[in-house]
């Protein structure tokens, strides 16, 4: 029986990202953990000194890629296949999410995300590392 080769993403990753908020005027730092299973995209860390986690639910791809929904099942973003580099668009209400997933090799990757809207202009840039 053959069984379909685990995606190099799946496992532990530390991120920084830095949010360049030009509204607020405030740049934001945080800090901490992605874990990719088979179903979910889960971050935890720190940001401004406050806890956070948020989480998406995953599909990989029998093609390379991966689907990522929202936790109540509303597509985010596809990108097939996940070891190139991709440009992303996703329409929020009014809001516009321009991203971009930079792949480096199996170890590091970035997502980075221009959001612009009624109340929202945003960057910003995620950086991953095994």
């Amino acid at each position: 029986m053959m069984t379909k080769k685990q995606p190099f993403l799946m496992g532990t990753w530390q991120f920084t990202r830095h949010i360049d908020d030009k509204i607020l005027q405030c740049p934001t730092k945080a800090e901490g953990t992605l874990t990719i299973t088979q179903n979910t995209w889960q971050e935890s860390g720190t940001m401004n000194g406050m806890n956070f986690c948020v989480e998406y639910a995953l599909e990989f791809q029998e093609s390379g890629g991966m689907i990522v929904n929202f936790p109540d099942g509303r597509l985010f973003y596809t990108l097939t296949p996940i070891n190139e580099n991709a440009s992303i668009d996703h329409l929020c209400g009014d809001d516009f999410y321009k991203g971009e997933w930079i792949y480096h090799n199996t170890h590091s990757f970035d997502l980075i995300w221009t959001v612009k809207g009624p109340r929202k202009n945003y960057r910003m840039v995620t950086q991953y590392t095994q």
